[in-house]
Formats: structure tokens, sequence, C-alpha cells
């Protein structure tokens, strides 16, 4: 399923977009100006419908900061604008705009360039380029921790999954994240002493996670055990190395081993 982001300041063009794009099969999130946009952006969206015209941050503004940063490179961004003109058309793709519509338009030609923008994106920065889907198996005791773990690695240019940051008011949060364990690439156990010795930590979640790790062909990287602080590895964990952050290699090796999954897909 495609994941789309509208930003545009007219509510009315935003719910019947996002009706018809959620029609044809795309999960959208909306967004009422550029701020928020850049505000809920990141780089699990394939593209962005984005409107020229907007009040605090323009089309313009949101499209330079959508490039200005790194981890958002696969994602195509498409204009739209009542006004279109050829110095507009060349000022926005010199700024990173993968096309252009002009209001009124036609829903199936907008989703077809849409669809066309993101093929082509991701064709020119390259497969290899995909962000590697990282899901931080935690206890909720352990969170600050591993919001900070989670900025490193979004900094450096891996895709991580934090309940916190991805979940919604009104998710059923057990199916999201079975499904966030079943949609990644590698899963990073977090481990600490309060985590291990808590119950239901490591049963419902690390149950998901063997079980994906079993579909895995033998020798696959898939699940990387992480010690906070200084602990015991449970047994359930102890078939695969483990990894200290607590000591000065400890990140380092991490994300060593995480662009060593990368290197599979």
């Amino acid at each position: 399923m495609a994941k789309l982001l509208i930003a545009d300041d007219e509510p009315d063009s935003r719910a019947v977009l996002a009706e018809l794009f959620e029609g044809r099969g795309w999960k959208v999130v909306t967004a009422i100006d550029g701020d928020e946009a850049l505000r809920l952006i990141d780089p699990s969206f394939d593209a962005v419908l984005l409107d020229w015209m907007m009040p605090r941050k323009d089309g313009f503004e949101t499209l330079a900061g959508i490039r200005a940063r790194r981890e958002l490179i696969n994602i195509a961004v498409v204009m739209v604008t009542a006004l279109m003109t050829p110095a507009r058309i060349v000022e926005s793709v010199k700024a990173g705009a993968d096309d252009w519509v002009c209001k009124p338009f036609d829903f199936q030609e907008l989703q077809k360039k849409l669809l066309a923008a993101v093929a082509e994106r991701r064709a020119r920065v390259g497969g290899d380029q995909r962000l590697l889907r990282v899901f931080l198996c935690h206890a909720s005791e352990d969170k600050p921790a591993v919001r900070s773990l989670h900025k490193r690695l979004k900094q450096d240019g891996f895709l991580p999954w934090l309940d916190e940051k991805q979940l919604g008011g009104g998710q059923d949060w057990e199916f999201e994240i079975r499904r966030a364990v079943r949609d990644s690439d590698v899963v990073v156990a977090c481990i600490s002493r309060t985590a291990v010795g808590k119950t239901g930590f490591l049963q419902k979640e690390i149950r998901e996670v063997l079980d994906r790790a079993d579909e895995h062909p033998e020798g696959t990287v898939f699940v990387i055990p992480v010690k906070l602080e200084d602990c015991d590895v449970p047994d359930r964990l102890r078939r695969w190395q483990w990894i200290d952050l607590t000591q000065r290699s400890g990140y380092r090796k991490l994300v060593q081993a995480l662009k060593k999954r990368a290197e599979t897909l």
C-alpha cells in the first residue's frame, strides 16, 4: 500500500483528495500547511502532494525542507497550484519536485502522475538506496534510551520503527506492532535489567519476532539483541550475537550489522 502525504490549507480540498486516494488503496495523511507537513513526514511515505500556496510556509519552502533531509531521498513530490507558470515549473524542478499539476485537475491524471513520480524517483536514486526498516523492540521503562537510539539511527540513514512515533490515536496498537514486525528488515531487541525481569516483555512482541525470524533463510541477520546496560541476555535471544551499547564501539558495531543486513536486500 502506497503512503501519501497531502499538504493543502483548504479543508475541502484535503478531504476530497484523501477520500479519493483512500478509495484507490492509498494510505493517506493530511497536513494543513507546510509546517505541519514537515513535522509529519518521515521515510515511510512514498509521495507528497504539495500545494504551492499555503500560509506560514508555502509549498516551495516545504519542498526545500523535504529535500534538505537525507532520509527522505526516496519520497516523490508533486506540486499543485492554480497558477503554474513556466518560471514556477523551472523553479520547482530545480528545487527537487518530481512533477507538477494545475488546478482544477482530473483525478485519474493526478494519480497517474503520482505513481509515475514514485517509480521514477525510485529508479533515479537506485533500489540500493531503500532505507533499512528497523523495529525497536523494548520495554516502556527504557523509552528514554530507545528514543535516543531511534534518533541516532534515523540520522544515520535507517528507518527505525518506534511505537510512540508511529502510532496515532484510535489505532489498534497490537495489530500495528505485529504488522511493523512483519514489515521490518531487522529487529533490534533492546535489553535491560528492567526489561528482562518485566512480565510480558519478550513474550508477545518477541514471540512475533521469533516466528518471523524462522521464516528467513539460515544466516540472515534479522534479530540483533542490544544491551542498554549491563545485564544478562535472555535464553530465547542467545542464539544471536548481542551488542553492548554501553561500550564505546557498541553503536558502531550495531550500524555495521545493520549495513550488512541492508546489503542482502
